[in-house]
């Protein structure tokens, strides 16, 4: 597996913000052997779009924005397909909702905070179930991300 240390000195001399390279201190010490695999483990911890912008050269810049680009496009795709998902099936949920609301109004008997308490769980957990696959695909994105950057800044020869 093929690696290239990042020293902590990159990052300062780089202008890294304090809380950056504190960071980077406290989870790797002064330097570490950046892979692939590292980077995507770390993908959503770090500023991999710093990085880029700061620890590569011009060309890998480029190249390596180039390719985030697509990676930042099929994440558009897949956010907007999971939020598609998910309000087609919002839609008979707040349909059953209304027609309830309407049951209770006109009822107005007892049962009528148990049976709001049950709707709106039943809206809380869809959603949570939401969150949870946006939060997974946000995280994929930023370990692909982080992985792109990691082999550019291993393979830049102009910054060696």
């Amino acid at each position: 597996m093929k690696s290239r240390i990042l020293h902590i000195s990159q990052l300062t001399a780089s202008h890294a913000c304090e809380n950056d390279a504190d960071l980077f201190r406290e989870t790797f010490g002064e330097q570490v052997a950046v892979t692939v695999a590292r980077a995507r483990k770390f993908g959503i911890t770090f500023n991999f779009h710093w990085a880029a912008d700061n620890l590569l050269s011009v060309s890998a810049q480029t190249k390596c924005g180039t390719k985030n680009a697509a990676l930042l496009a099929k994440h558009s795709t897949d956010l907007k397909a999971l939020r598609a998902k998910y309000r087609a099936k919002n839609s008979p949920l707040l349909a059953k909702h209304k027609i309830n609301q309407r049951a209770m109004r006109a009822q107005c008997d007892i049962g009528l905070a148990s049976r709001w308490a049950a709707l709106d769980a039943e809206r809380a957990a869809h959603w949570a179930k939401f969150w949870l696959e946006y939060d997974a695909l946000c995280a994929k994105y930023e370990s692909d991300r982080a992985a792109l950057w990691a082999d550019y800044y291993i393979n830049d020869e102009a910054q060696q």
